[in-house]
């Protein structure tokens, strides 16, 4: 359990700094996980990440919408999930910047 919350941490800590660097100010919140694999993220200026979700996969990013986690999976979320289990950091942070690239240019 201690490698495992360590191995995490530091993948954690990779995406963070990460978001924190290249997502636009002002435009996404996301939680600190005090454990686990996932960050729960949140785009208050919009209603439907939807078109989002498409433009990352055009970038070979996958993110989870926030829809996928609602009783209705039809209705539109501003929110979306992501995992930092399985990439390693470096993988981490290109995915991050990707992201980030398709948030700046949609929000």
């Amino acid at each position: 359990i201690k490698k495992n919350c360590e191995l995490y941490g530091k993948k954690c800590k990779v995406m963070l700094d990460t978001m924190e660097e290249c997502f636009p100010k002002g435009k996404v919140e996301w939680t600190v996980p005090e454990g686990g694999i996932f960050l729960w993220c949140k785009c208050p200026t919009i209603t439907d990440i939807s078109p989002i979700v498409d433009a990352c996969l055009a970038e070979k990013v996958a993110i989870v919408p926030g829809s996928n986690f609602a009783t209705d999976i039809t209705a539109p979320s501003n929110q979306f999930r992501l995992n930092y289990s399985s990439a390693t950091p470096e993988k981490i942070e290109i995915a991050i910047r990707r992201l980030g690239k398709v948030l700046s240019e949609n929000l």
